[in-house]
């Protein structure tokens, strides 16, 4: 069966583009997103995203985005944890 339009299944990340400013994070109203500089990791906690958009718009590099698939069902909470690469040590 085909998803119906407008449909918004999770958020996904473009690690490539993430600066890891932390504007998605401070945009949240849940709280889903943890943005950690020091250790260059991107976190979502898929069951408090209420899937508005805020991060998506907030976000200066366009690296996140609404997948419309929808994820495999959860039998428990987990953290979809992301490590963004460090342009710096790929030019070294």
């Amino acid at each position: 069966k085909e998803a119906p339009a407008g449909l918004r299944g999770h958020i996904v990340i473009d690690e490539s583009k993430c600066i890891l400013c932390g504007i998605c994070q401070k945009a949240c109203p849940t709280g889903a997103i943890t943005v950690d500089r020091k250790g260059r990791i991107w976190a979502i906690e898929p069951f408090r995203c209420i899937l508005c958009d805020s991060c998506v718009r907030a976000c200066p590099k366009q690296a996140l985005a609404t997948s419309p698939e929808l994820k495999e069902i959860a039998t428990g909470k987990y953290d979809s944890v992301h490590t963004i690469p460090d342009p710096k040590a790929a030019t070294a």
